[in-house]
């Protein structure tokens, strides 16, 4: 007989800041050290209004607000990236939360990258689009991207901690999901040749001997 174990439900950490602020010094820290922050793209909201709205987004010119998260921090941080044309600078982003986020342990505050970027051609909004659109018909659930950032921090206050973007890279990738591995890419990181299926086409490195000191 199996012994039956009793399942129980994750502990989390407490918040360190004032009034249930998630973040905590050691993710502050690593994002501080980094002057690229790689994130990933996992969903974009388009909105269209009408002309007789003020203000409105027509289709040449959308709302687009675009989420995701951060990956090696030392906590889960979600992204979200929404577009100004009259930024004075590239772009900015701030450190805020997000309250009473449910989880099966209890409630969470959930901390949050606010990135803002300034795009008045739309060229940023088309290829955050396009870059997420083609991983998923390569068979991804998200599109990566980087910011280039310079951290600045009012250590009075963590809610005033914030950066300024210096640029963005957004890496479009396209191909069949039923791509074999040895057709990827050389330098992609699932680029596989042990599957390639006719092993005797391929052709052993020469062995490259040290040449003889005279």
């Amino acid at each position: 007989m199996f012994k039956k174990f009793r399942k129980t439900k994750p502990k989390l950490k407490r918040s360190e800041g004032p009034r249930g602020n998630p973040w905590d010094r050691e993710t502050i820290d690593w994002l501080a050290n980094i002057s690229d922050i790689p994130f990933y793209i996992t969903h974009i909201e388009r909105m269209y209004k009408s002309d007789s709205f003020k203000g409105s987004y027509t289709e040449e010119n959308p709302e687009v607000i675009i989420t995701g998260f951060l990956p090696y921090a030392p906590q889960y941080i979600y992204v979200v990236i929404t577009f100004d044309a009259e930024l004075k600078d590239f772009g900015v982003a701030s450190l805020t939360y997000y309250y009473d986020n449910k989880h099966q342990s209890g409630n969470v505050n959930l901390p949050a990258l606010k990135i803002q970027l300034r795009d008045q051609d739309n060229s940023l909004k088309t290829g955050f689009v396009e870059a997420l659109r083609d991983s998923l018909m390569a068979n991804k659930t998200s599109a990566a991207a980087k910011l280039s950032a310079s951290f600045h921090e009012n250590l009075d206050n963590r809610d005033e901690s914030w950066f300024t973007i210096k640029g963005v890279i957004i890496w479009d990738l396209l191909h069949s999901p039923r791509l074999s591995k040895w057709a990827y890419p050389s330098d992609h990181e699932d680029y596989d040749l042990n599957t390639y299926p006719r092993p005797s086409e391929l052709r052993a490195a020469p062995v490259i001997f040290p040449s003889k000191k005279k």
